[in-house]
C-alpha cells in the first residue's frame, strides 16, 4: 500500500513527464476505440444471430476495457507491475470463462476443414435423426424426422446443436457416401402357407422396386455417380445391391423379411409401397395367410 502512495507522490511530483504520459494515455484511448469498432464490424459479419452479437460486444468491450486501464496505469505508475499481472490474470480468467464460445468456434472450424457432414446431409447425433439445414459459427441446426412419427418424416422441429457437440458424441452420416440404405420389411406368415411361393412373390415385389430406383436414378447425372461408385465399392467387398429374402421362424409362424434398397428420404414412402404389395399378394393367393397371433401374446 505505501508504494502505490509512493508512486501517487512520484507522479504528482514530477510535473515536467506530464505532457508526455498524458499523449502516451490519449494514444491508448484512441487505439482501444478504434479496434473496438474493427472487432464489432467483424463480429457483425461473423455472428448472424443477435444473441451472439451481444455476446462477443459485452466480452469485446470488458476485455479492452481492462487492458486499456492496465495500459494507462502502467503509463502512469511505472511501478505497479503487480497490479498490472493481477489485471492480466482477470483478462485470463474473462476468456476462460468464454471457453464454451471458443471451443464452438474450433467445433466451425473442424466442420468446414474436415466436413464430416454438411448442410443437406441425413444425420443422426445425441439419439435425434434429422437433416442437416445450417451450420453456423457456434451452432448447427437439423430438421428433425421421425420423433413421434411412426414414418421418417419431417417433424416440424428444428434443433439447434452446438458446435462442441461434434467432439464428445458419436453421429452417423447416412448420406455421406451414399444417399441410399438398406433396409427390411417383414411380415410374419402361417406354416400352412406356400412359403416358397411367399419368398418368390417377395422377391420380385423388391426386383421391382429397385428397378425402379436404378431406372429413375440412371437419368439424373448426380445420382448416376452414386450408383455407379456403390457398384464398384460393393464389388470389391463381393456384395450385390440386388434384393433379398431371408427367413426366421418365430413363435408365431414364420418371418419373412425382404431386404430394400433406396435413398434414405424416400425409406417411408417405399416402405408403404412394398407393404401394400404384399398386402395384396396375399389376398390374391389361396395358399398365402398371414399369421394369427395368440390372444396371450396380443395381451402382452
Amino acid at each position: 500500500m505505501s508504494s502505490i502512495f509512493n508512486d501517487l507522490y512520484q507522479v504528482i511530483k514530477d510535473t515536467e513527464g506530464y505532457s508526455e504520459k498524458i499523449l502516451l494515455t490519449i494514444g491508448v484511448i484512441i487505439l482501444a476505440v478504434l479496434l473496438y469498432q474493427i472487432i464489432l464490424k467483424i463480429t457483425k459479419e461473423l455472428f448472424t444471430k443477435a444473441k451472439h452479437r451481444v455476446r462477443a460486444k459485452a466480452a469485446t468491450l470488458w476485455i479492452f476495457f481492462i487492458v486499456s486501464v492496465a495500459a494507462i496505469l502502467y503509463i502512469w505508475f511505472n511501478a505497479m507491475e503487480g497490479f498490472l499481472i493481477g489485471i492480466i490474470i482477470f483478462s485470463a480468467l474473462v476468456i476462460f470463462s468464454m471457453r464454451d464460445l471458443a471451443i464452438n468456434f474450433a467445433g466451425y472450424i473442424y466442420l468446414k476443414i474436415r466436413k464430416p457432414f454438411k448442410i443437406g446431409d441425413s444425420v443422426e447425433i445425441a439419439g435425434h435423426l434429422g437433416d442437416i439445414s445450417h451450420i453456423e459459427i457456434f451452432e448447427f441446426s437439423m430438421r428433425k424426422v421421425g420423433g413421434w412419427l411412426r414414418s421418417k418424416q419431417y417433424t416440424g422441429v428444428n434443433i439447434h446443436f452446438p458446435n462442441k457437440m461434434i467432439f464428445n458424441n458419436a453421429f452417423k452420416n447416412y448420406t455421406e457416401d451414399y444417399p441410399y440404405v438398406w433396409f427390411d420389411i417383414a411380415f410374419v406368415f402361417d406354416l400352412t402357407s406356400n412359403i416358397e411361393k411367399v419368398e418368390e412373390l417377395m422377391y420380385e415385389i423388391g426386383e421391382s422396386q429397385l428397378k425402379k430406383v436404378i431406372k429413375r436414378d440412371q437419368e439424373d447425372e448426380k445420382m448416376r455417380k452414386y450408383l455407379d461408385r456403390l457398384s464398384n465399392d460393393m464389388e470389391l467387398t463381393g456384395a450385390k445391391i440386388f434384393s433379398t429374402v431371408t427367413s426366421n421362424y418365430k413363435l408365431e409362424g414364420l418371418e419373412v423379411a425382404l431386404k430394400v434398397f433406396c435413398k434414405l428420404q424416400e425409406k417411408s414412402k417405399v416402405t408403404t409401397e412394398i407393404e401394400r404389395e404384399i398386402i395384396k399378394m396375399v389376398n390374391a393367393n389361396d395358399d398365402v395367410k398371414f399369421a394369427r397371433y395368440p390372444v396371450d401374446l396380443l395381451q402382452r
